[in-house]
């Protein structure tokens, strides 16, 4: 849950959206989601509520970030625009004490050159999923067919395709196996592209 002190002093326009317990890149990890009636900058020019030290980030993909470290936890916020004068708002705590979680294997064969850039993993009602950013040196053109294929090759069914021949998709491509679901979302990235592979293991 969030710190007692920001507990303490959450602002009455702040809207609980959901919590949900992560771990991204090995490290467990308390999110909780917000809406707030107040701009970014007026949120976050205000916390923390209790007045100790804060650092703020460069912004990146329209969210604004300030964080701290008090004590053994590292607490951050992060807050964009809702297009309605308001923020959307996010709160992480991490506790530094707390070990790495085990490195999370991919549901197929990397290929040469490929580099997972971020991994992301929860469990909710559903089931437990992990999701992989993978930065891929080919262009979707190449790749597709070839993460089509070694999915394949460990026993992967492509939904709603004869084979994986046709064109790199436009939108993400589900695969089946057994009761496993795996997402593929692929893009042009530079002279490569990215892939967002997720991954769902339902509950039994």
């Amino acid at each position: 849950m969030l710190s007692l002190i920001l507990l303490a002093g959450l602002p009455v326009d702040m809207i609980t959206i959901g919590v949900d317990r992560a771990i991204v890149d090995r490290v467990p990890m308390e999110l909780r989601r917000y809406r707030s009636t107040r701009p970014p900058g007026d949120l976050l020019a205000r916390w923390p509520f209790d007045g100790s030290p804060a650092h703020s980030r460069p912004a990146s993909g329209g969210w604004q970030t300030v964080s701290r470290v008090q004590g053994h936890w590292h607490e951050a916020v992060q807050a964009r625009a809702d297009g309605a004068g308001g923020s959307e708002v996010l709160y992480s705590r991490v506790d530094l004490r707390a070990p790495l979680a085990p490195i999370e294997a991919l549901p197929l064969a990397m290929p040469a050159g490929g580099v997972v850039l971020r991994t992301v993993v929860f469990s909710d009602t559903a089931g437990r999923c992990a999701q992989f950013i993978v930065s891929l040196p080919g262009r979707t053109a190449h790749m597709w067919p070839l993460l089509c294929a070694r999915l394949a090759a460990r026993g992967w069914r492509l939904v709603g395709a004869a084979d994986c021949r046709a064109a790199a998709p436009a939108a993400a491509r589900w695969f089946v196996r057994g009761d496993e679901t795996v997402a593929v979302n692929l893009r042009e990235s530079g002279r490569g592209s990215r892939a967002v592979i997720g991954y769902l293991v339902p509950r039994p």
